[in-house]
């Protein structure tokens, strides 16, 4: 305490404490005044501020003191509506959110609660009565927690089951079930818990679109036979699980109605323009048609659709045309496998650019016919060079391929050059001349089946990885980075 602070009044004392004892009991409001306007201690201003009764010195407070904690004090106290209001609109934080705890206007707080700013558009709500108003933020404000806040204070039961059933999320649609009366078909579908003993198709669509829960969810579908509901249900913005199951459920449903089908003519439009892979397969493998089953065979855009096509012909032609010239190797292996003609497998196991394909029919063909007894050839050929890529990575367990990394090899690449091997050259010089006589003799397919059985025969470590840099640019095998 000071000398001079023995002559000043209590609320004038050098120490902050003194002050705030003083503004606590003085009724004076000049002096009180001074004080809210004037004292450096914020805690002061606000003791003052809470025996002032002037609303127009409040309303300056309100909008110009540094501290936000005052500037709250001085809205507390503030009766003017229209005050509240400019402070509401052009305020900032706690200031603003105190300000819109003490509007009352309707029209205004409708106002605020279209801004952007969903902290303050939630204030808004909370004091916000019109039904009208309400609705609109319930049904339209793009921040979930604000249209939460506007459900808890809607009474309209048709808002409320609307929002109910339409909101994009959870919560909402929660929210809004639980203002709805015990008993109203909404409420009880987005509330259920159980449909264990439900047989009402309605309800159980209901429960399935709505359910809170989505376990709840799954077991409605799991019943529901209803094919459009389904299809919603599959398109909607549920959890994807949700989503999932209904399309699941709808494909089983529909799957089984194929599967009683004997309309071949119904059967071949399915299987030809379905929108569902799985539908068309179902379609297909009820066809007996063996020009519908061709035409699939051959042009259906699904691979799946057309191996079951496949394995449904007996038409030893079109299997035979199929194998010989359809686009996907793995669509004329499985025409070969369904294949008997001796004439048409001696063809293409001599003749067609797939070595698997051509392995496959050779291996269709009779014992000691030449072409099976080349292919058997072939298929010692691939593993004695097997077991001599082993016993050579055995010799070279520190690797064969190029040295450097991945950007050694992009620049060798780039410039068409080999990238600098380590270890021996003389070995690496073997390795690519086995590389080169299996792809003569089986292309890339036969260097990848002699790739894999020396990755799954070999003991030393990082050999197959390393056998892959070898082989690089060996036919149409590619640089390993």
């Amino acid at each position: 305490m000071g000398f001079l602070d023995l002559f000043r009044p209590k609320w004038r004392h050098s120490d902050w404490r003194v002050r705030h004892a003083a503004a606590t009991v003085l009724n004076n409001q000049a002096v009180l005044a001074r004080i809210a306007k004037n004292d450096e201690k914020a805690s002061v201003r606000w003791a003052a501020i809470q025996r002032l009764t002037d609303q127009a010195l409040l309303a300056e407070i309100a909008k110009s003191d540094k501290v936000d904690e005052v500037r709250m004090a001085a809205v507390e106290l503030l009766k003017d509506q229209a005050v509240l209001t400019e402070i509401a609109r052009n305020s900032s934080g706690h200031t603003r959110w105190a300000a819109i705890g003490r509007l009352t206007d309707q029209a205004v707080l409708a106002e605020i609660a279209r801004t952007n700013d969903w902290e303050v558009c939630q204030a808004a709500v909370r004091r916000l009565t019109d039904q009208v108003a309400l609705a609109e933020v319930a049904k339209s404000d793009k921040t979930a927690d604000v249209r939460r806040a506007a459900v808890e204070r809607l009474t309209d039961q048709v808002v409320l089951a609307e929002i109910a059933k339409s909101d994009k999320e959870k919560a909402v649609r929660k929210a809004s079930a639980e203002r709805l009366p015990d008993g109203h078909p909404i409420r009880e579908a987005v509330l259920c818990k159980t449909v264990e003993g439900l047989i009402d198709e309605t309800f159980l669509v209901q429960v399935a679109r709505l359910a809170d829960d989505n376990g709840v969810c799954h077991a409605a579908i799991d019943r529901l036979t209803d094919q459009a509901a389904l299809a919603e249900i599959a398109e909607s913005d549920r959890h994807w699980t949700v989503c999932h199951m209904a399309s699941e459920r709808l494909r089983a449903l529909r799957k089984a109605a194929v599967a009683e089908l004997t309309d071949q003519t119904k059967l071949a439009e399915i299987a030809k323009s379905d929108e569902d892979p799985e539908v068309r397969k179902a379609a297909v493998e009820r066809l007996t048609d063996q020009a519908v089953l061709a035409e699939i065979a051959k042009s259906n855009e699904y691979r799946d659709v057309q191996n079951v096509a496949l394995w449904r012909l007996t038409d030893q032609a079109v299997l035979a045309e199929v194998a010989k010239s359809h686009e996907d190797w793995t669509q004329r292996m499985t025409a070969v496998k369904q294949l008997t003609d001796q004439a048409a497998l001696a063809e293409i196991a001599k003749s067609n650019k797939d070595w698997p394909v051509r392995k496959a029919a050779a291996e269709k063909l009779p014992e000691g016919h030449p072409i099976r007894a080349e292919e058997a050839r072939r298929a010692v050929f691939c593993s004695e060079t097997v077991e001599k890529m082993v016993l050579i990575y055995r010799a070279h367990p520190e690797g064969i391929g190029f040295v450097g990394g991945a950007g050694e090899w992009e620049m060798a690449w780039q410039l068409h050059s080999v990238p600098a091997y380590r270890g021996d050259s003389a070995a690496k010089k073997e390795l690519r001349r086995m590389g080169e006589m299996l792809n003569q003799s089986g292309g890339i397919h036969l260097m990848k089946a002699a790739h894999a059985a020396f990755a799954k025969e070999c003991d030393v470590a990082g050999a197959a990885e390393d056998l892959e840099n070898v082989w690089g640019g060996v036919g149409s095998w590619v640089w390993k980075g």
